[in-house]
C-alpha cells in the first residue's frame, strides 16, 4: 500500500519535529510506503525551514498565514501532483507522537474492514499523562439540535463511527475521488466532521482502529471561549476567532446538517452558553 500523508503546520516547531521523527522511525512489517505532503501556513518560528533542512523527503508548500486547518489541509492535498499513484491519503495532525507500529495498525485494520468495499480507518490517540482516550472516532446519538457523540474506544466491540477527528485518518483515494475535496467554507475546525458526514451519506463506512496509534493531549479550555474564568467580552471575541468557532463556519455546518429551525437553535447555543455562564458568575460575585 502506498499512501500520501497530508498535514498542515503553523508555529509549533518542536511538536512538528517530534511527529515527523515518530513517522521516520516506524516499524513497518507490511512495507507500507509513503510520501509526506505538508502545507506550512506561513510559520514565523522556523518550522518551514526546519522541515526543509531536516526532512529532505517531505514535499512542502506554503500558505499565507490565513489558511488554518481545513484550508491548509486542502492546499496540502492539492499539492499532490499525481494522486493516482497512491492508494490512500493518511490525514495527520503534527501534534501527534505516533507509536512505532502506527502504520501496521492502520494497514491491518484497513484490510480487516475492507473485504467488501473500501472503508476509512481512524487511529485513536491517548494521553501520555494518564493513558485515556483523547481523539478518534465517535458514534452520533440521535438528537435534533445537538451533535451528541460517544467516543469509540479501541477496545469496544463495535468499532464503526459516524464522525472522526483527523489526527490520524486513512482515506482511500477511491473514496476521496467519489466524495471530493474538503469544504473550504470552513475557516479552521469542522472540516473533518463535515467530510465524515458526506462520506456516510454516500454510503461509505468509518471504523476506529482496534489499538491506539499514538499520543496526543486534549486541547485545554483555558483561554478559549469555553473558559468561564474569562469575561463575557473576552469569551465572545475568542468564540469568533478562526481557532474558536467563528459564526460563518458554524452557520455553514449547522444549517447544512440540522435544517433551518434546529440549525438556528444550534447556531445560537454558544452565545446562550456564554451569556448564561457570565450571568451566573456575576451573580455569584455579587455584581448583579
Amino acid at each position: 500500500m502506498k499512501i500520501a500523508m497530508i498535514c498542515t503546520t503553523h508555529n509549533r516547531m518542536d511538536k512538528t519535529r517530534c511527529c515527523l521523527n515518530s513517522i521516520k522511525n516506524q516499524r513497518n512489517a507490511h512495507s507500507v510506503s509513503y510520501d509526506i505532503y505538508i502545507c506550512d501556513d506561513n510559520s514565523t518560528d522556523g518550522t518551514f525551514e526546519m522541515i526543509q533542512n531536516e526532512y529532505k523527503h517531505v514535499y512542502l508548500c506554503q500558505g499565507n498565514g490565513d489558511l488554518f486547518w481545513t484550508r491548509g489541509m486542502a492546499k496540502a492535498i492539492e499539492s499532490v501532483s499525481c494522486i493516482d499513484s497512491y492508494d490512500a491519503f493518511l490525514m495527520i495532525n503534527d501534534d501527534v507522537e505516533f507509536d512505532l507500529e502506527m502504520l501496521d495498525v492502520m494497514y491491518e485494520n484497513f484490510v480487516k474492514h475492507s473485504k467488501e468495499s473500501p472503508v476509512c480507518i481512524v487511529g485513536p490517540t491517548r494521553s501520555k499523562i494518564d493513558g485515556t482516550w483523547t481523539y478518534g472516532g465517535h458514534k452520533l446519538l440521535k438528537n435534533r439540535s445537538k451533535e451528541k457523540m460517544n467516543p469509540v474506544d479501541p477496545s469496544d466491540k463495535d468499532l464503526q463511527c459516524q464522525v472522526a477527528g483527523w489526527n490520524c485518518f486513512l482515506l482511500p483515494i477511491s473514496i476521496y475521488e467519489a466524495v471530493g475535496q474538503l469544504d473550504t467554507a470552513y475557516e479552521h475546525a469542522m472540516g473533518d466532521f463535515d467530510y465524515c458526514r458526506r462520506m456516510c451519506k454516500e454510503g461509505y463506512k468509518i471504523y476506529s482502529a482496534d489499538a491506539y496509534i499514538g499520543f496526543c493531549e486534549s486541547n485545554p479550555i483555558e483561554n478559549t471561549w469555553r473558559d468561564t474564568n474569562l469575561s463575557l467580552r473576552e469569551r465572545l471575541v475568542k468564540l469568533e476567532k478562526k481557532t474558536g468557532l467563528p459564526w460563518k463556519s458554524r452557520a455553514h455546518y449547522d444549517f447544512k446538517y440540522f435544517g433551518l429551525i434546529w440549525g438556528l437553535r444550534r447556531f445560537l447555543q454558544p452565545y446562550i452558553t456564554i451569556f448564561r455562564d457570565s450571568l451566573l458568575r456575576y451573580k455569584n460575585e455579587g455584581k448583579i
